[in-house]
């Protein structure tokens, strides 16, 4: 999968509670983990800021952690893309 097309999709959703990173924070964002029901991405540049897809109960939700702010979660607006996503890279996580 394409790290950065999936950092961008879940940071999309948090862009009304953060201000926009800048590209070279962004692009750092590819160290790619399960964790719990998902998987977590964290940036190789500041490892507090990360992005993160997983289920929650039927829903699949997004949930980012910014510079200076609380981790902000909310439901994936597309609903079947988010699965898809969370189902693809879940197992590239498994395999490796």
């Amino acid at each position: 999968m394409n790290l950065k097309q999936i950092v961008h999709f879940i940071y999309e959703h948090s862009l009304s509670m953060y201000e926009p990173l800048s590209d070279e924070i962004l692009d750092s964002i590819t160290l790619a983990v399960l964790d719990g029901d998902g998987f977590r991405i964290f940036s190789t540049k500041c490892y507090h800021i990360w992005v993160r897809l997983f289920k929650c109960g039927g829903n699949i939700c997004v949930q980012v952690s910014g510079v200076g702010g609380a981790p902000f979660r909310a439901k994936a607006q597309n609903q079947l893309y988010a699965e898809e996503i969370l189902s693809k890279m879940v197992a590239e996580l498994r395999a490796a």
